[in-house]
């Protein structure tokens, strides 16, 4: 099918703009200012001062959490201060990574591998090229390969003020911003709301069996599971056959089985590998040791070597058990069993011999009913989440044009 294309349509990257629109680059519509190195070990000055570095600056946002600070000289405030408005831009890591700073302190400053850009003239809305800069960078793909050629990569003062732009009027800006705003306004306030839930189920999961602890007293693992077992030891590719569950496979959110590849090789036969509804899969080694996850309604599955499979006894109720695995109480027993060695992982000695707070059949089924209706919920602002982040994308589409 033959696409008929404007023939005013202009390009940046492959990237058709839309009808109208000019080019430009960043170093004429913005003034570009690159912060300095700043030390704190070197410092004495009794008064000190807030400064952004990289770390702060998020893809839209800034994190002020862990805002660091100094003393710096006077010329260092006048040349580093920040004034609402300015967009600030990673030079390194996460390069064009981007966000506006809102003056959400009073005074504030920004260290070296930022730069910060100011518009040259008051048409000019640096919410527009925020999210053309995180849009270019990253859906669109449109600055490829910008930095420079470096053992680590970084994005000049220069280069960035070369980089070609949409050279749009003022109203227009504005109007294109206003609607993307709106939509990201949204998706934070979902991810708020994810932030809050998560927060009260492990409160009350605490809380729960805190009390319990104090009123029934403990029972070892080992008692309410069949023995743990390790996983298999393969590789995974992509062909028919059982799923093989890995580390990596698993989120904070759960498991996409539609992402999980097969085994290689085909597992034993009669396997001690699989994976079956209400079975728990423990982290044995690396970043999430300890961390576990319930499985629910598997295909046909078996699970890596890295992960240790608890499957609970008839009348253990996994919801529980899965319960227990993300109290603060459990994960102060596995500390404690690492010992500070990280590398050590957990194995299943250390887990036999947890801890395991007894409920009696009311308030365990009290607790898991609580914890559903809370997990419900996360489930359905995920998808919320999800549903905006692709009005999101398909607005940027719409509003910045199409890739050719």
């Amino acid at each position: 099918m033959t696409v008929l294309v404007p023939s005013d349509t202009r390009y940046i990257g492959g990237h058709a703009l839309p009808s109208g629109w000019n080019i430009t680059t960043l170093g004429e519509i913005f003034e570009i200012h690159q912060g300095k190195a700043l030390s704190p070990s070197v410092r004495t000055a009794n008064e000190r001062f807030p400064f952004l570095r990289t770390a702060n600056v998020l893809w839209g946002s800034i994190d002020i959490t862990t805002v660091d600070s100094m003393g710096l000289t006077a010329n260092e405030r006048r040349q580093l201060a920040l004034r609402n408005g300015d967009l600030l831009v990673c030079e390194g890591g996460e390069i064009g990574r981007c966000a506006i700073w809102r003056a959400q302190l009073p005074e504030c400053y920004y260290q070296n591998h930022l730069h910060r850009l100011r518009p040259l003239t008051p048409d000019t809305h640096p919410e527009f090229y925020a999210y053309w800069i995180q849009a270019a960078f990253t859906r669109l793909g449109i600055y490829e390969g910008v930095g420079n050629r470096t053992t680590i990569p970084n994005l000049s003062r220069a280069r960035l003020a070369a980089l070609p732009v949409p050279d749009v009027a003022g109203p227009e800006q504005q109007r294109i911003a206003r609607v993307l705003s709106t939509i990201q306004s949204s998706l934070e306030k979902t991810r708020a709301v994810l932030s809050s839930l998560a927060l009260v189920r492990r409160s009350l999961i605490d809380d729960s069996l805190r009390r319990s602890a104090v009123g029934g007293g403990t029972v070892r693992l080992k008692s309410l599971v069949e023995r743990p077992q390790y996983g298999l030891t393969a590789s995974a590719a992509v062909r028919d056959g059982p799923r093989f569950l890995r580390i990596t496979d698993i989120t904070e959110e759960g498991i996409d089985w539609s992402t999980v590849p097969s085994c290689a090789t085909d597992p034993p036969a009669g396997t001690r590998y699989t994976l079956l509804d209400g079975d728990l899969v423990v982290a044995r080694i690396g970043a999430t040791t300890g961390k576990a996850w319930l499985v629910r309604q598997p295909p046909e599955a078996v699970f890596a070597s890295y992960l240790i499979r608890i499957r609970p006894r008839p009348g253990v109720d996994a919801r529980f058990l899965a319960a227990f695995f993300d109290s603060d109480d459990y994960r102060a027993q596995i500390n404690a069993s690492k010992g500070g060695r990280l590398k050590g992982g957990v194995n299943i000695e250390n887990l036999n011999s947890l801890l395991v707070p007894v409920l009696s059949e009311t308030p365990q089924a009290e607790l898991v009913e609580r914890i559903d209706r809370i997990d419900t919920c996360l489930v359905a602002t995920r998808r919320v989440r999800e549903a905006l982040a692709a009005v999101f994308d398909a607005s940027l589409q719409a509003l910045l044009g199409r890739n050719r």
